[in-house]
């Protein structure tokens, strides 16, 4: 005769795993259907020429955002996401510095190769090479909120983003605006305007370089 063993319960989801889950899948949708919405009003909006020139400034902040993710979000989800609150802000700071100094860099990159380009490249380039610093930064905060538990602190800053955006493209569409350069400048703001309110949501700002350059 074979003694059965009763079933094992399974241990029960934790409900703040469960709706950290589902910030992160929110800000993920969130984040693609405004890309799909973004590259689809350009298209429709622009020339062939504006648009090739609108592709390569996005493909520039589209490759720097993965470098800068695998240097310094990521590496802050990993390292910072069980620590105490001090250890947590410092590696946010020291992130949000790598992330600020790739910026500049690339960023520099950008307004040296746009005031050797035509129009509108070179207007666009500019754009996003003034930008970068704040578009990277950004997307560390967005990081820093998730290593935290925050996530509905990160769809937060990334709405304040969607929001200025379409606002300021619905202003240039009433005033019949249809350059590149003034879609990619709304665009940018938007994404400069939510890394300020990141600084206010968190309370931090990027560290020094040298700090930077450590982590």
């Amino acid at each position: 005769m074979i003694d059965e063993k009763p079933p094992v319960a399974s241990a029960p989801v934790p409900v703040g795993m469960v709706w950290r889950f589902g910030w992160g899948l929110a800000d993920q949708l969130l984040s693609s259907a405004t890309n799909f919405l973004l590259s689809v009003l350009v298209a429709r909006t622009v020339g062939p020429s504006e648009l090739g020139a609108f592709s390569v400034a996005y493909a520039t902040f589209t490759f720097s955002l993965g470098a800068v993710r695998a240097i310094a979000g990521e590496l802050l989800a990993v390292r910072h996401s069980a620590v105490s609150a001090d250890e947590w802000r410092e590696g946010v700071t020291r992130s949000a510095g790598t992330a600020l100094m790739a910026g500049i860099l690339v960023g520099a990159g950008c307004l040296i190769a746009g005031a050797g380009a035509v129009e509108p490249f070179r207007s666009v380039l500019s754009i996003v090479g003034l930008s970068l610093p704040f578009l990277l930064v950004q997307d560390v905060w967005r990081f820093a909120f998730f290593a935290r538990g925050r996530g509905s602190a990160a769809f937060l800053n990334d709405v304040v983003w969607v929001v200025v955006m379409f606002a300021a493209f619905a202003l240039l569409r009433y005033y019949d605006v249809s350059s590149v350069a003034w879609l990619t400048l709304g665009w940018a703001s938007a994404g400069c305007l939510a890394a300020i309110v990141g600084v206010f949501q968190l309370k931090v700002l990027p560290s020094d370089p040298l700090s930077a350059a450590r982590w």
